[in-house]
């Protein structure tokens, strides 16, 4: 029984001797230590900050080309089918000239008649109907006097007694009918030298331009009669202009000029193409450099840069209302010449740097505190040991690593609780 009562009050004993010295060692602690064990010191020093947008998008092939009918005809032979690789020159589809034939024709002929026009507007004064005109005027001028000379000597005779008043009267009737006749001839004259004018013969000339410049056109058409491969690349179904229905053509089938025959996608540039939310697009500059990556870059970063941004949003890429814009990132010759096993279409993941300061310092958002003005602040020190000042900040961008800060340098600053 003695035995149990001492070995309880040993165990009782080291409890208590467990108690006290917990007890001293908390209360030995200076006030500052306790205050410094329930603070959060952030270490700040100038760095590269940057702000980044993630997009993803899809591949595209640069040169992409539709291939169409260069005049009303019959594709007289197809060369190619979809799927075919081609060399820039190889020949892809002939068409018939028959249709053109008749036109080039017609138009042969409107040239002709106009340029005769404009020669006899320079030269109408030497044009045969002018002359005759001038003739029967000069005629009729001649036979007019002549007539009016007889009126004056058959009224003498008839003053005189000698002749009948109705050979005067015949005569007067005469007279009025071949001055009616002068007068028809000098408006036939004048009517004929009126078109002759400046503005006639410029008039004639523009017509003939316009002849000559359809003419050429038609005969420059068929020479196109051919349509061969504008580069190297890959022969794919065109699409209907507006539509994601493909064209179907065959030998012997009647088309219309500038109608899709075929489409040729080239195989040595790629570019990227993204949609940007219409919140994100004011972030968003030509030239901007913007890493891309994905499987069909063999999972290497690739270098590129913003090479175009749409200026009228994408409606028909949205989906729930949303407003998007097109961008297109370009990579470089040497970049591309890297890549071997990408594919069209394929997706790829961007990275576009929208921001960055070489030199600047960001602190986490909740070491950013406000007086009563609104003006920010941080609690800053240089040093671990240092007393702690108010400094005053301006914010700038937000940035991967918190909150650009300016009006500090390398030291910490304290984050609220």
């Amino acid at each position: 029984m003695s035995h149990n009562l001492n070995k309880n009050w040993k165990l009782w004993s080291l409890v208590i001797c467990t108690c006290v010295i917990g007890a001293c060692l908390y209360f030995s602690k200076t006030p500052d230590e306790s205050h410094q064990t329930a603070e959060q010191w952030y270490p700040i020093a100038p760095g590269s900050l940057t702000n980044t947008l993630g997009l993803i998008g899809h591949v595209e092939a640069v040169e992409q080309k539709t291939l169409s009918a260069p005049f009303d005809g019959v594709l007289e032979k197809i060369n190619v089918q979809a799927g075919d690789s081609v060399k820039a020159g190889d020949m892809l589809f002939t068409m018939g000239t028959l249709e053109l034939d008749i036109q080039i024709r017609n138009a042969l002929s409107e040239l002709l008649k106009t340029k005769r026009e404009v020669v006899r507007l320079k030269n109408w004064d030497q044009d045969p109907e002018v002359h005759r005109l001038r003739r029967q005027v000069s005629i009729a001028t001649a036979v007019l006097n002549n007539s009016r000379k007889n009126l004056k000597e058959t009224t003498e005779l008839y003053d005189r007694g000698i002749v009948a008043r109705n050979e005067v009267d015949n005569l007067r009737l005469q007279i009025q009918t071949q001055d009616q006749d002068l007068k028809n001839a000098r408006e036939d004259l004048a009517t004929l030298e009126s078109r002759a004018d400046k503005d006639s013969l410029q008039i004639a000339e523009i017509a003939f331009l316009n002849a000559q410049a359809l003419y050429e056109s038609l005969r420059n058409m068929a020479l196109n009669y051919q349509v061969r491969a504008p580069f190297d690349g890959v022969i794919v179904p065109a699409k209907f202009f507006g539509g994601d229905k493909s064209v179907i053509v065959e030998s012997g089938q009647h088309i219309s000029q500038g109608n899709p025959v075929f489409s040729i996608t080239g195989l040595k540039n790629f570019k990227v193409l993204a949609h940007v939310q219409e919140s994100d697009i004011s972030l968003l500059k030509e030239g901007m450099p913007v890493t891309v990556s994905g499987e069909g870059f063999g999972n290497v970063s690739r270098q590129g840069k913003i090479t175009r941004i749409a200026f009228q949003n994408s409606s028909d890429q949205n989906s729930g209302g949303l407003v998007e814009y097109e961008i297109t990132v370009s990579l470089s010759p040497e970049q591309i010449k890297k890549i071997n096993s990408i594919k069209l279409g394929m997706s790829a993941t961007l990275e576009v740097l929208v921001y960055s300061n070489p030199h600047g310092i960001a602190v986490p958002p909740q070491a950013i505190m406000r007086d009563s003005d609104g003006n920010a602040y941080v609690l800053y020190r240089n040093a671990p040991h240092s007393s702690p000042v108010k400094r005053p900040i301006t914010t700038g961008k937000s940035v991967s690593a918190g909150i650009e800060v300016f009006g500090l340098e390398s030291g910490e600053v304290l984050l609220k609780n």
